[in-house]
């Protein structure tokens, strides 16, 4: 029997042991990584979680992946790598932004299948995490068998609602959402002048097609992201311009 490798990265402190989802489809055999904030930890130390290897270490998300891979599992190479669930999405704009994307990034740069997940929780609202880690199973289900190109990773963002009202799985590609058009402006204690970023968006959320359109309608959106950003034809432009 194959017994799958895996990195997984999430965040501290969230609702629910996010990972539960990505430990029940990867059993028998795990190795978790897991990202830690705040604790003062050096380097990284290991636990237990569900009779399974768990670490965590104080650095950042791609920090986590890089130790998991290079360190923790050097001589027992990963399968695949996952980052998530992250509370809130990562929608359009958003990847260039994420660490849960940058965590699936460094995977890909490491030359291993790698895997965002996202929950897109609107704010102040209770995250749907029991409903959200059978999500993440049956994308992992479906693509188990995908052959992934060099160079691209999955963004998977997950409607934050009852399994009920999950409308599928759809594949999409990145829509266009701009967070923090808006600036507030206020003054500390002190008198001093500090600038709030806003939660106002300009977003498209009705173009067919685009991660933004199927979450709206309750569709789990798998993008596909490439880690070459080159614009093809602004770079023909350059060679007919430059000398």
């Amino acid at each position: 029997t194959h017994h799958l490798k895996l990195v997984s990265r999430r965040d501290y402190g969230q609702e629910v042991q996010a990972p539960t989802a990505i430990l029940r489809f990867a059993l028998p055999r795990v190795s978790l990584l897991d990202r830690l904030r705040g604790r003062g930890l050096k380097g990284f130390e290991a636990g237990d979680l569900l009779g399974k290897t768990k670490y965590a270490i104080n650095g950042t998300p791609t920090d986590a992946v890089l130790l998991g891979v290079q360190q923790v599992m050097k001589d027992c190479r990963p399968d695949i790598v996952v980052s998530g669930i992250n509370r809130g999405g990562n929608l359009g704009e958003d990847v260039t932004y994420s660490g849960t994307v940058a965590a699936a990034m460094e995977g890909t740069l490491l030359g291993i299948p790698s895997l965002a997940f996202s929950l897109v929780t609107p704010d102040g609202a209770k995250s749907h995490w029991k409903e959200a880690e059978e999500s993440v199973i049956n994308v992992m289900n479906q693509i188990s068998s995908l052959k992934f190109p060099r160079g691209v990773l999955l963004n998977v963002n997950i409607p934050d609602c009852l399994a009920s009202e999950v409308t599928g799985i759809e594949s999409t590609r990145q829509g266009r959402r701009k967070i923090g058009c808006e600036l507030l402006e206020g003054k500390d204690p002190r008198g001093k002048t500090y600038y709030w970023i806003g939660a106002q968006r300009d977003e498209d959320r009705s173009r067919p097609g685009t991660d933004l359109e199927a979450v709206n309608r309750n569709a789990i959106s798998v993008t596909p992201l490439g880690l070459d950003l080159t614009h093809g034809p602004m770079l023909k432009a350059l060679k007919g311009t430059l000398s």
